[in-house]
């Protein structure tokens, strides 16, 4: 074993494989007992590098074998527990559930996203595969908590608006994405005296939903529209 800690600026530990080997290979056998321990009184704990020679691989990774194990953990008395950054992606979750944030109690925070750029993300939810997979979920399960609060404007790609022309009583928009469950709300945008929104209909096998009136206005009117489910 090397140990440098007397020098000023020395590396307390320098290993280098072959050139199919590890680095370093650690095994604790002990209940509860950490394979690799790091401290550092300034810097960081551990810190990795990967794809030098444009090879891939990762910084650092974490495995987890048993139902109750974890790949990577993190933990901060009063920072960060896990921070990740990148020019694609800062933190990748992928398995049965992507990610998970839990916060402390009173006001915690269980996942963080900061987006400063234009056309920037703060936090990004797909889901690829069929079988009614969710991008994003949110759940709250007592009265007094909201499953999802915004603060600021929210977009969604299921709305619009529809102009219904002067002298027509109804109009359809086409190219949605729409199923069975299905429901539209629709709402003028204009004041039409004696004219209001009879129905909304969404026809789930052709993509599309159209906007019956009660009768015809003198003029084109616009009408908002929110397809939910």
């Amino acid at each position: 074993m090397s140990n440098s800690s007397t020098a000023a600026n020395g590396t307390g530990l320098y290993l280098f494989s072959g050139t199919n080997g590890d680095g370093m290979y650690v095994v604790a056998r002990g209940t509860n007992r950490d394979g690799v321990r790091a401290y550092s009184y300034q810097g960081d704990g551990v810190q990795g590098y990967a794809g030098i020679w444009g090879t891939g691989g990762a910084g650092v990774r974490g495995s987890g074998f048993s139902a109750s194990s974890t790949g990577v953990s993190g933990d901060s008395r009063h920072g960060v527990g896990v921070r990740g950054s990148g020019e694609q992606a800062g933190a990748w979750g992928e398995g049965t559930i992507g990610a998970i944030g839990q916060s402390t109690p009173d006001f915690g925070i269980g996942v963080e996203g900061d987006a400063s750029g234009e056309g920037s993300i703060g936090v990004f939810g797909i889901t690829t595969g069929g079988g009614g997979g969710v991008g994003v979920y949110a759940t709250a399960p007592s009265a007094e908590s909201a499953a999802l609060q915004v603060n600021g404007r929210a977009v969604f790609s299921s709305s619009g608006r529809l102009v219904v022309q002067a002298g027509a009583t109804s109009a359809t928009q086409t190219g949605l994405t729409l199923n069975g469950p299905s429901l539209v709300l629709a709402l003028l945008q204009e004041d039409r005296p004696g004219v209001a929104v009879r129905a909304a209909v969404p026809n789930p096998g052709a993509g599309s939903l159209t906007v019956h009136l009660t009768q015809a206005p003198t003029a084109n009117t616009a009408v908002a529209w929110f397809v939910l489910n």
